[in-house]
Formats: structure tokens, sequence, C-alpha cells
């Protein structure tokens, strides 16, 4: 009697099924699905933050050359259109000469409490007429809040969420 021996290998297989590709797929589609209107509302958000952190850095800056110059400096929006939208962008100057500009900053509205034609830095770093500045969505969102520009007696600028 002959005894054989049979050892059966397992069969390798590699990759996926296409049913299971396909569940993945639907899986995160939902998921992008849901995610969506809240990243919607942050990036919305991040775009006030953004307009009103850009009006800061330009203050931050004419006050430190009207200080450092020590000579009047001015904010000019590009807007002459009433009342004035400050997110068509604006113009640092000296004098007439421009040393800064910044560019439009599209989808947001930014208007100033005073309707200022401009905002002037004095030689101290105060500004001659006060003034906030309301930064918010051309559109209205739900979660969204506009954020608040303040400028302080020294001239120092803050923001804040909220209106002003």
């Amino acid at each position: 009697m002959s005894c054989r021996l049979t050892v059966k290998l397992p069969s390798l297989t590699s990759g996926f099924t296409l049913i299971e590709l396909m569940v993945t797929v639907l899986i995160g589609a939902i998921l992008a699905t849901l995610a969506a209107p809240s990243f919607r509302d942050y990036m919305a958000s991040q775009r006030v933050k953004d307009g009103s952190y850009d009006l800061i850095a330009t203050m931050i800056f004419a006050r430190s050359e009207a200080i450092k110059r020590n000579t009047s400096v001015d904010v000019v929006p590009a807007s002459t259109a009433s009342p004035k939208n400050w997110a068509g962008g604006w113009t640092i100057s000296v004098g007439g000469t421009a040393l800064r500009q910044q560019d439009p900053k599209s989808g947001l509205l930014i208007t100033d409490s005073g309707g200022l034609a401009k905002l002037t830095y004095t030689n101290d770093g105060r500004v001659a007429t006060a003034s906030n500045f309301t930064v918010d969505l051309t559109t209205s969102l739900s979660g969204v809040n506009p954020r608040c520009v303040t400028i302080d007696p020294s001239g120092a600028p803050n923001s804040k969420s909220g209106g002003c």
C-alpha cells in the first residue's frame, strides 16, 4: 500500500473586488457631502478674518511710517463711490507718493462708520479722525460673523468678532 501526501497551497489573491471598491467610494462621497457646508462656512469666516487682519496690518504700517517719517500718512480707499467700500483695495501714501497698495478683497464688504475719504495718521501715530471698520461678506451665510476693526486713542488698531 502506497501513501501519497498531497499539500494544497493557499491561492494568493490581491486587490479589492469591484463591490468593495464601490462601497468605499460611496462612503467617501457621503462623508464629503456632509462636510461640504461646514467647510464652506469655515472658508467664509477665514475670508472675513483675512480682510480684517489685512486692514490692521495696513493701519500698523501707516502708523509706523507716520512716526518714523514725522509726517502725516494717508490710507486712501480705491473706491470713490459712496458709501465707501474699502474692499476695492487701498493705497498708503505720503505726500502723494504711494508706499504700498492693497489688492481688492473679493466677496467682502469693508465699510467705515465715518464714511471717510481717507484715514490719516499724524506724526505722533494717532488718527486725525476716529472711525470703526466693519468687515463682512457680500452675501450672508449663517454662522459667519462680521468683524469690527477699531482704532484706540493711541492709534493702534484692534479686531473683534461681531459688528461695530
